[in-house]
């Protein structure tokens, strides 16, 4: 009983000692306000897929999610395959725009030349039934929304073993815009037996000089949440090709849209330059292809106008061709589109569109 006694005695003790310590310290009460947080979400159904694109490659994202990306020369060449259909039966678009290819080969694909710094995620439309989609579906880029504060982003990434390429990206934000630049450079790879590019193609296509590619991109956009503008400007050069009689030796791209309340202007123009001059040919052989896209897009329904034109020319001392390959082709196109979301994942889509193409 006397060591039971003891123990009671001993812990009352304590526990008066620790309730007199705490009444010691005066109460304080702090408030704190922090910025409110918006949580977006939209759900997905059959058919749909979105990618979130992180610091990842995103075309290793693209790969992993079903798509052919065939690389043809440099990083950013890659041309575009999905369930067996080319590029061309792919619609791709950023917010909404159309950013159709100009050479007819899909050797300016743009898919693989978006900053990743602008992007937060591609979605994947497998259906042609949402208002941009094409034979094989959609697949549509979104930016990422500037900040209102300051802040700065940077990406590098380079290859230094079979080839020396590098690919470095800068953004800043402040006040809800965003400024993008990228700078990508290389040249070309030595295979695994030690050939560099010139011993390997110089005596079957003419190539004397292992020549440099280069990319430069330039963007701006943001505004409120009612009203956005952006215009991008980029420019590439010296892209190899050895599979083809030419060589892509200049592209330059510029864009630029104003958007309200969800319904967006835009338009966009590609000036793409190949010829053989990299190699020593008999032939001189040029193909300029020039796209220009003008589009209004909202809330289930596009409108957008192209013209597109392609002179190619072939000369030597006993042959002279000139072929207007695609003779000022115009193009306009109206699509409207319906879909319904049913309970269990059901969802019913519906799309009505009238396209007309005609000759300069």
């Amino acid at each position: 009983m006397k060591g039971w006694v003891g123990v009671a005695t001993l812990t009352f003790v304590i526990g008066t000692a620790a309730i007199a310590t705490a009444q010691e310290v005066p109460d304080s009460l702090a408030h704190y306000w922090l910025e409110p947080v918006l949580v977006e979400a939209a759900p997905l159904h059959t058919g749909d897929v979105e990618i979130l694109l992180d610091k990842s490659n995103h075309v290793e994202l693209l790969r992993e999610h079903g798509f052919a990306i065939i690389e043809r020369g440099p990083a950013f060449a890659s041309d575009l395959y999905l369930d067996g259909l080319k590029r061309e039966d792919i619609a791709l678009r950023v917010d909404g725009e159309r950013f159709p290819c100009a050479c007819p080969n899909r050797m300016d694909t743009p898919v693989s030349r978006i900053n990743p710094l602008e992007m937060a995620s591609c979605a994947l439309d497998r259906s042609s039934t949402s208002d941009a989609g094409g034979l094989g579906g959609a697949l549509e880029f979104r930016r990422a929304a500037p900040s209102s504060s300051l802040g700065v982003q940077a990406a590098l990434s380079g290859r230094l073993l079979g080839g020396e390429d590098f690919d470095a990206s800068l953004a800043g934000d402040w006040r809800g815009y965003r400024l993008t630049l990228r700078r990508a450079e290389g040249g070309p790879y030595v295979d695994g037996g030690g050939l560099d590019f010139v011993g390997r193609y110089g005596p079957t296509l003419g190539y004397a000089a292992n020549h440099r590619h280069g990319l430069t991109e330039f963007s701006a956009y943001g505004g409120s949440p009612r009203w956005r503008q952006g215009l991008s400007l980029s420019a590439s050069k010296d892209v190899l090709f050895p599979y083809l009689l030419m060589d892509e030796r200049r592209t330059e791209f510029w864009s630029a849209f104003g958007e309200w309340r969800g319904h967006k202007l835009y338009l966009n123009h590609t000036r793409h330059l190949m010829d053989n001059a990299l190699r020593n040919q008999p032939m001189s052989m040029v193909s300029d292809a020039d796209n220009l896209t003008v589009g209004v897009t909202g809330p289930g329904y596009e409108l957008y106008y192209r013209n597109w034109d392609i002179a190619n020319s072939f000369h030597s001392p006993a042959l002279h061709i000139d072929n207007a390959m695609m003779p000022d082709l115009m193009l306009a196109s109206l699509a409207l589109s319906r879909q319904v979301h049913a309970a269990r994942g059901v969802s019913l889509g519906a799309r009505l569109g009238l396209q007309h193409q005609w000759l300069g």
